[in-house]
């Protein structure tokens, strides 16, 4: 890539002419032309070639503000775009085809993070990317159990979301206590409404309570019963007999 170039040294006047070294154009390249301190020239060729990626903002959760999503070239910021929804979150991202050494560079999609919120880029069979912010906010119950009549074994209580199940917690002696976690918004962005049911317990009715602090008070109690049976007999008297009243006593209780 060297070469000479020869021409007079005076024009027909007489005068030393002033030459000008010029390149033509070449596509996809822009031409400079540097004079080095022995005279020589050096003509620099630096491609202006560009590729530019679309990307889209997927929210699962609450929608934010704003995300900022960059295009790397290893460690290096090529471009940035601030999404939002005046753009309708989409922005392009463009930078130089290649690098100094002629080799395509191979860029990275990524995106300034964001407080509660785990992010995925995805590319596209287009080429596009598509860059998810998934919400990981959770809400948390503390669930206590009340027996009322013999203590069983152990007892499952559930965290539902209608009619899924988000979480659940076996709880035992002795201090028949536990906790439920679950997401704190769904993939609309609304605030989820859980209920907290128990897994049925033979012989044992449940009554789940919230409490004022936010926790939950799971009250079993037994619904066993026994029963009394027996015959009246009379000895002696008229008949007819009159009628008797026999009453069940608990513990001197009626």
């Amino acid at each position: 890539w060297t070469g000479t170039l020869e021409g007079p040294k005076f024009d027909d006047d007489g005068e030393e002419i002033e030459y000008e070294i010029v390149e033509e154009t070449i596509d996809n390249y822009d031409s400079e032309v540097a004079e080095n301190e022995d005279g020589s020239f050096t003509v620099t060729n630096t491609n202006t070639e560009t590729v530019q990626f679309e990307v889209d903002k997927v929210w699962v959760g609450p929608v934010g503000p704003s995300v900022t999503v960059k295009l790397m070239d290893g460690e290096t910021e090529a471009d940035s775009v601030l999404l939002t929804a005046e753009n309708d979150w989409t922005g392009t991202l463009e930078g130089p085809k290649f690098d100094d050494d002629g080799e395509e560079i191979e860029y990275t999609i990524e995106e300034v993070a964001i407080d509660n919120y785990d992010s995925e880029v995805v590319e596209n069979e287009d080429g596009s990317f598509t860059v998810t912010n998934t919400n990981t906010e959770t809400v948390e119950f503390e669930v206590d159990k009340v027996w009322v009549g013999p203590v069983g074994e152990s007892a499952t209580i559930k965290l539902m979301d209608g009619e899924t199940e988000v979480d659940s917690v076996t709880l035992t002696a002795p201090n028949w206590t536990g906790t439920l976690e679950g997401p704190k918004f769904n993939d609309e962005g609304t605030e989820i409404d859980y209920t907290i049911v128990e897994v049925a317990i033979e012989n044992y009715e449940s009554d789940v309570v919230k409490n004022e602090d936010g926790s939950y008070a799971v009250t079993n109690t037994n619904i066993e019963t026994v029963e009394v049976s027996g015959t009246k007999t009379w000895i002696g008297g008229e008949s007819p007999r009159p009628s008797i009243t026999i009453n069940l006593l608990a513990d001197g209780e009626e």
